[in-house]
């Protein structure tokens, strides 16, 4: 609890400091902020057209146009500081226009997890699992006018991976789990053009997991595994230069750091062996995640994706339930750490 106090207060100085920033970037006619998205759309169209005519402009209008912008006659300050407000809006505002696109759609993805979990008793390992499970991801995202931006997202995994461990008697077992994982996320922040090429994205996230171990055995035996957390991050959207004047390209990289909390594990098929199923309470845990991804526009509305997902997170260890007999069960500490390669398009709106 301290550490979620600990981020959520940190999250609220940030986000302080940022408002603060952009109110004053507001007051200001040169701030991009201020246009909504169908506006920088319009006007990334007709950035190469305005860069052609100022380029054309000497050749067109004779040795005059070349003169210092200061010395040619009949131009008032007024005239100044309108070409000055127009070219400082409009080449940012082509951009950061391609990022927009990419945060204001839909993705379908096909998802590879590389699990790892492990499970700990006074500092010994007790099991582990490991392996690849292929998943399905749906995500929607979309910024508002004043840069609101908000994403909805789902991830479910399905197949069995390598279960590493050891029976009571301490004899060494080996064989496969099947797994089903569900994982529903959401996120609230706010879009900062940083830089011409460079957009920031700082979020609040809110998460939900639940898996289902299927282990097995002579009898049906299952673990379902729940939590949910809370945590602040940031992105990093870039848009080269180099990938041309449209910018199909923008590469964009993340990080987050969160609580769990409202962690359980209930089981399923105990009552087979002669013991009553029960529901274990778990300790919350540091939990971060990092990712990058990239998406190239096929055309003005479709987009691929391509990106590789990293993520940490534990459970604290149980109170011991009785179980009758003089004898009681817990769930012991653990850890997860998992890999998600993700490919798929996007359907910008």
């Amino acid at each position: 609890m301290q550490r979620l106090t600990y981020f959520g207060g940190m999250a609220l100085i940030f986000f302080c400091c940022l408002w603060r920033i952009v109110r004053r970037a507001q007051t200001s006619p040169l701030s991009t902020g201020c246009f909504p998205a169908p506006t920088i759309t319009a006007i990334s169209a007709d950035t190469g057209r305005l860069q052609s005519f100022l380029a054309e402009f000497p050749k067109r209008f004779g040795p005059a146009a070349a003169m210092p912008f200061d010395a040619k006659p009949g131009v008032t300050m007024h005239m100044k500081n309108a070409l000055s407000i127009l070219l400082a809006v409009l080449v940012p505002a082509a951009a950061h226009a391609d990022t927009l696109a990419v945060l204001n759609g839909v993705s379908v993805s096909y998802l590879s997890l590389r699990q790892n979990y492990s499970e700990t008793y006074n500092g010994a390992t007790l099991d582990g699992e490991s392996g690849s499970i292929p998943g399905l991801g749906v995500t929607a995202r979309a910024t508002g006018r004043r840069g609101a931006y908000g994403q909805i997202g789902m991830r479910y995994f399905s197949g069995n991976d390598t279960y590493t461990g050891q029976l009571q008697n301490g004899t060494p077992a080996v064989g496969l789990t099947g797994n089903r994982i569900l994982v529903l996320e959401a996120r609230m922040g706010q879009v900062f053009p940083a830089a011409r090429d460079l957009t920031v994205l700082p979020f609040t996230e809110f998460g939900f997991r639940t898996w289902r171990r299927d282990l097995g055995g002579q009898e049906p035996y299952t673990e379902t595994y729940r939590n949910a957390w809370l945590g602040t991050g940031v992105s990093e959207l870039y848009a080269p230069a180099w990938a041309g004047a449209s910018r199909p390209l923008v590469v964009s990289a993340s990080a987050s750091a969160s609580e769990t909390f409202d962690a359980s594990m209930a089981t399923s098929g105990l009552s087979a062996y002669g013991t009553p199923d029960e529901s274990f309470g778990l300790g919350h845990k540091f939990r971060y995640s990092l990712a990058l991804a990239a998406d190239y526009a096929m055309t003005r509305r479709l987009y691929l994706r391509f990106g590789v997902r990293y993520e940490q997170f534990g459970y604290g260890a149980s109170a011991p339930v009785p179980i009758g007999g003089g004898y009681a069960m817990l769930e012991p500490n653990s850890t997860t750490r998992e890999t998600t390669l993700h490919a798929g398009i996007v359907g910008s709106f």
